[in-house]
C-alpha cells in the first residue's frame, strides 16, 4: 500500500469516533485504487491501519458482494436476479443484443467480462437492472440499446 493511500485511509478514519467505522470506506478506496479487488496483503494492511483484527476485515469483505478478493475481467457485469427484476416476465432469460441470454452472461468465466448473478442492485423501481463496473443500466428490455 502506498504512503498516499495510507494517508487517505488515515484521513477517513479520523472522521469517525471509532476507527473501525472507517473499514467499509477504506475497503472501497483500496479496491478502487488497486484495480478492482482487495487482495489478502491489502486486506491485512487495511486491518492493521484501521486497528481491527484481519478476521473482522475479512468478514466485512466477504459479507458485502461489492468487494472482490481477486482480479476480475476487464468488465464486471452484474445481473440482478431478485424477484422484482424477474417480474412480470422471467427477464433473466431475455436475450441480450448479442443473442445470449442474461443467464448465460451471468455464468462466471475467465474472460474480459466477469459476469455474475446478484441478488439485489437496490433499484427495484427500475428493474430489471444490469450493472457494468460502477454504472447502472436500468429498465432493461429484450431490445434495450447497448451503450
Amino acid at each position: 500500500m502506498t504512503p498516499e493511500l495510507q494517508q487517505r485511509i488515515e484521513e477517513i478514519a479520523s472522521r469517525y469516533p471509532r476507527r473501525r467505522s472507517a473499514l467499509l470506506p477504506a475497503l472501497h478506496l483500496v479496491q478502487r485504487e488497486s484495480g478492482g479487488y482487495v487482495g489478502p496483503d491489502q486486506l491485512a494492511a487495511v486491518a492493521d491501519l484501521i486497528g481491527v483484527p484481519v478476521s473482522e476485515a475479512y468478514g466485512v469483505q466477504t459479507y458485502y458482494t461489492m468487494f472482490e478478493r481477486r482480479p476480475l475481467g476487464r468488465y464486471h457485469l452484474q445481473v440482478d436476479t431478485n424477484v422484482p427484476a424477474c417480474s412480470p416476465a422471467p427477464r433473466p432469460s431475455w436475450p441480450t443484443s448479442s443473442g445470449r441470454s442474461a443467464s448465460a452472461w451471468a455464468r462466471p468465466r475467465r474472460t474480459a467480462v466477469h459476469a455474475v448473478h446478484v441478488e439485489c442492485l437496490a433499484s427495484c423501481g427500475t428493474c430489471p437492472v444490469i450493472q457494468v463496473g460502477d454504472r447502472y443500466y436500468e429498465s432493461m428490455t429484450p431490445n434495450a440499446p447497448t451503450a
